[in-house]
């Protein structure tokens, strides 16, 4: 059955739309598209930056020729606050009083200035507990992405983060292995451990480091803008066989990303009792960033893949854009499976 709204991610250097729907455990894209560009909507509170980012989502949902004015929106989980907690057995209301009760604990923001959502995801009636993703973000971001929307001539229905979205679709993966997913965004990184035995996403931990910050080393030591320095690290990348060495200026970046990434699987040993880490799976921004995968499985001895749902995107005349940029689509995809 069509579902009556489209799905909007807001980025902050793209926006991607995707009209998508569940067919025979697949998904059958009816519609898919991103546009590359700094929409500076998170980053600058002015009126222009509004009305920019307006435009564009209005001119990708005309060249997309979609009908539907119903969105739901993905946001960046560096904009908002996501973990996952064991709670007593209760009922929703009587959670989110609990949550808000306790909330300086786990939430580090204001709690009069906050929303929260809670996704309940799994019940152990044996121990009469609760295992929740818990999402919160400041209120004027959410007052502020709806305003967006509306001024882009559309009507939002759900606001989520990427965390929220990303979860869905890795559960609905089922993997088999122990797996930690790496979302690479552009100013921030999210790592989301995977339990085969839960078939959950059961620790969620984000950090202040992106795509930008190679895309910096990259600027600074060459004098590059932008474009160029996007450019080379798309087509050389960590490539020991370049026509640029660029390992040696990216490795303190590299170095700051790969220690965040072993104080999680260090503490996923701990809390998740786990002996190791079977692999690790990357996307979103993973693919503006040549041998990336490569880099971090010599550094970690840990098999290391780009996220691929090809086997489960039906083949249809949309399907191609999904093959260009399979990793880039992860979240855009899993408001289809609310």
């Amino acid at each position: 059955m069509a579902n009556d709204y489209f799905t909007l991610e807001i980025g902050d250097n793209y926006l991607r739309l995707a009209d998508v729907e569940i067919v025979n455990n697949q998904f059958n894209i009816v519609s898919l598209g991103q546009v590359e560009k700094s929409t500076l909507f998170f980053t600058s509170q002015n009126e222009k930056s509004l009305n920019d980012t307006a435009l564009e989502i209005e001119k990708l949902v005309q060249n997309l020729r979609i009908k539907k004015k119903a969105v739901n929106i993905i946001i960046p989980d560096t904009y908002t606050y996501s973990q996952v907690l064991t709670m007593p057995y209760l009922k929703e209301k009587e959670l989110l009083s609990a949550i808000k009760y306790q909330a300086d604990q786990f939430i580090p923001l204001p709690i009069d200035e906050t929303t929260i959502d809670l996704d309940i995801l799994s019940e152990d009636k044996k121990n009469n507990s609760l295992l929740i993703l818990i999402v919160a973000a400041p209120n004027n971001l959410i007052d502020r992405v709806g305003l967006l929307v509306e001024k882009a001539g559309l009507i939002p229905q759900n606001i989520e983060n990427q965390a929220s979205s990303a979860s869905r679709v890795i559960n609905f993966y089922k993997e088999k292995k122990t797996t930690v997913f790496i979302n690479m965004d552009y100013y921030s990184t999210t790592l989301y451990f995977y339990n085969p035995q839960l078939n959950l996403v059961t620790n969620i931990y984000n950090f202040k480091i992106g795509l930008s910050l190679f895309y910096k080393e990259i600027q600074v030591n060459y004098n590059f803008d932008l474009a160029k320095s996007d450019q080379v690290l798309k087509t050389i990348g960590l490539a020991a066989n370049g026509s640029m060495n660029l390992t040696d200026i990216l490795q303190p970046a590299l170095n700051e990303f790969v220690s965040e990434l072993e104080k999680f699987i260090l503490s996923l040993k701990e809390k998740e009792n786990i002996p190791k880490i079977d692999q690790i799976v990357i996307f979103n921004l993973v693919n503006k960033f040549s041998q990336f995968e490569k880099g971090l499985q010599t550094r970690l001895g840990i098999n290391t893949v780009q996220f691929d749902l090809s086997n489960l995107v039906t083949k249809n005349n949309n399907s191609p854009v999904f093959d260009q940029a399979r990793s880039s689509f992860i979240t855009v995809l899993g408001e289809a499976l609310k």
